[in-house]
């Protein structure tokens, strides 16, 4: 029995398919193309054919995983992918590179989930396939940050930002950064005085905001140990705003 996987390999056929679409036209570079393909599917078709008929029918979850994994070691998986990483690195795709340099583990931490969570369930290949393709669409690759040329971005009032050698203060402008305060409360600072002259005293948030707002101004701007940057917009005759730099 054949499994629908790579049933496309086992005939014996040769590919005679344009590489380049159906709609384009069979130019040399094409030929060469398809005479490629021919010897990479030659090259896949008996590791391909022997899993598939070992996969025939139904099995475990967990059988599946580990016929999976041994098969991805036959293959060399791991060291290919290696090489594919430190060729990114050495192009200068640090970012591709770790992607690279996770994808084995995250192949092996997927193969684990399934035979935990479902390991004793009989399923046929395109059951677990299936299976395969949820969890890993919930898979995330994460991305390993770069030490060169990497800005971190904080909210002032968040804070969070001890250590930072070099500062860019964005938007650095009257009634922006440190923002304006206004009382939007009930009462009118005269309303209040005449509560506190009955003796009902009621806080006023306008004095602790400012406060707040001048903290944050001052914290961000003392946290580099280096260099400090201020942005501000500027007007030209027009009145129009346009970015300005400090």
């Amino acid at each position: 029995p054949k499994c629908s996987i790579c049933a496309r390999f086992y005939d014996e056929y040769e590919w005679n398919m344009n590489p380049d679409g159906f709609r384009g036209e069979m130019t040399q570079e094409s030929e060469e193309k398809l005479l490629r393909l021919a010897e990479i599917r030659k090259k896949a078709v008996l590791p391909l054919r022997a899993f598939c008929e070992d996969m025939a029918g139904r099995h475990s979850v967990e059988h599946i995983c580990e016929r999976l994994y041994r098969f991805a070691l036959e293959l060399g998986a791991h060291e290919k992918i290696a090489l594919d990483a430190a060729a990114a690195e050495a192009r200068g795709e640090k970012s591709l590179s770790a992607e690279l340099r996770q994808l084995f583990a995250v192949f092996c931490d997927t193969l684990d989930a399934l035979a935990s969570a479902c390991g004793g369930e009989e399923v046929t290949m395109a059951e677990f396939t299936a299976l395969l393709r949820l969890v890993l669409s919930e898979t995330d690759i994460g991305k390993i940050p770069t030490s060169l040329d990497e800005v971190t971005i904080f909210d002032a009032q968040a804070g969070g930002y001890a250590g930072v050698k070099h500062a860019y203060i964005m938007g650095a402008c009257e009634g922006v950064f440190p923002a304006r305060v206004e009382d939007d409360g009930i009462f009118t600072d005269k309303e209040k005085e005449l509560l506190l002259g009955h003796g009902i005293e009621i806080t006023s948030t306008v004095e602790r905001r400012l406060c707040d707002e001048l903290y944050y101004f001052y914290t961000a701007s003392c946290a580099p140990s280096e260099s400090l940057c201020f942005t501000y917009p500027v007007y030209d005759s027009g009145g129009k705003k346009t970015p300005g730099i400090s």
